[in-house]
């Protein structure tokens, strides 16, 4: 079985412990103090990058995904902390019962705020009847529903345990096919009828949902075993199959981990736009500007992965990453333009469905892009392997081990 390299972490806590200083420096009300935080910056954002693109040696690509990914949010929050930060009014503040709270001032009060903010994603707290100020209104909802330990711990469990079944089923699906790496369009050219490059994108599509889910479970379980709060960890995902517009999709739906960072990192061109430009057309680059962030994003995760003779595709923009998120702002105008007003036109019973046909219609398509992008990276390849064991290969091929 692939492990990660032992490597990779010491950058990653060494730029997270700088991420915390800087965010400690916010609590406290002095202009010098922004000078220090961009001196902070460039230490913390080669620690990431070093463990990003450092000589490590990982084996394993699916696995070389995720502290690349924890990396690579960790450069983009001290963006938001040291740079970002300079046009704010106030830092983050801690919402306790319903009430704006007041910066913190003692040494005590301003190391938990710290660490609060520097590990909430989302905007929720490790602190009873506390959330911070940016939290999205859909998980809002979640933090003021009391739910007990044992409840979390049954719920996630079983969660669990049905995720990494249906894990193991389409993973080993997409590892059946013999796939050849070192075709440029793998999923999206000739060498597969239209059927089987649905099936596989709706096998990536799945992949993505529950690979966020297990990571989701097995960490709040965790969390909450340690003392925080059950209400501290909303689901991952808002029913995102019941979507009813892309819009619907991205703002709600899908996970809100990256929300904040990409909308603080899609502040500043907004800013100089909305001094230029209309409103409305500052909004749109404001989108343009999110969707830009998260492409980068995906590209230098990608970007990461090995090159060899095998898997031979090293272009810094990988055209199967550009496909599928930049055609994400061109579905949203095509479901506004054409799309919701043809709707209307329909009954209610069958609006919702003709609007949900076409959201998961699109994002199977554009997720055919993000297959090739899977399969050229050897992300599908027979010996690479990312769950522990396999009950489904064991019963089948008595391979219960991988």
């Amino acid at each position: 079985m692939s492990q990660l390299p032992s490597t990779v972490w010491p950058p990653i806590f060494a730029g997270g412990a700088l991420l915390f200083a800087a965010i400690y420096t916010l609590t406290i009300p002095r202009q010098s103090l922004v000078w220090l935080r961009i001196l902070i910056a460039i230490p913390a954002t080669y620690a990431f990058w070093y463990a990003v693109f450092g000589p490590h040696g990982h084996t394993s690509p699916t696995l070389q995904c995720f502290p690349s990914t924890v990396a690579l949010y960790g450069i983009m929050r001290v963006i938001e902390t040291c740079i970002v930060s300079i046009w704010d009014d106030s830092p983050p503040r801690w919402i306790i019962r319903g009430k704006l709270a007041p910066l913190p001032t003692s040494t005590s009060q301003r190391l938990a705020y710290s660490f609060d903010l520097l590990t909430s994603l989302r905007g929720t707290s490790w602190f009873k009847d506390t959330h911070w100020d940016f939290i999205p209104s859909s998980l809002l909802a979640f933090t003021k529903t009391p739910i007990s330990r044992s409840t979390v711990f049954k719920t996630r469990a079983l969660s669990f345990l049905a995720c990494y079944l249906l894990a193991d089923v389409v993973d080993t699906i997409t590892r059946l096919h013999p796939w050849d790496t070192t075709l440029a369009d793998p999923i999206t050219g000739a060498h597969l009828p239209i059927r089987s490059q649905i099936l596989f994108s709706i096998s990536l599509c799945i992949l993505n949902y529950i690979g966020t889910v297990l990571q989701h479970d097995a960490f709040s379980i965790l969390a909450v075993a340690l003392g925080a709060h059950p209400e501290a960890w909303p689901p991952m995902f808002a029913f995102p199959f019941a979507s009813v517009s892309l819009a619907d999709f991205w703002t709600r739906r899908w996970h809100m981990m990256f929300r904040r960072v990409f909308s603080r990192l899609a502040h500043l061109p907004w800013l100089v736009a909305a001094k230029y430009l209309p409103m409305g057309a500052a909004n749109a680059i404001r989108v343009l500007a999110v969707f830009a962030t998260t492409t980068l994003l995906h590209i230098l995760i990608i970007y990461a992965i090995r090159v060899d003779d095998a898997h031979p595709h090293g272009a810094f923009f990988d055209t199967g990453i550009l496909y599928f998120f930049l055609s994400q702002p061109l579905g949203l105008i095509v479901e506004a333009v054409i799309i919701a007003p043809v709707s209307v036109l329909f009954p209610p019973s069958f609006r919702d469905a003709i609007r949900r046909a076409w959201v998961w219609g699109f994002l199977i398509w554009s997720g055919r892009f993000w297959c090739d992008v899977w399969v050229r990276k050897g992300m599908w390849d027979q010996d690479e392997n990312s769950l522990l064991f396999s009950p489904v290969r064991g019963v089948l091929w008595g391979k219960w081990t991988l």
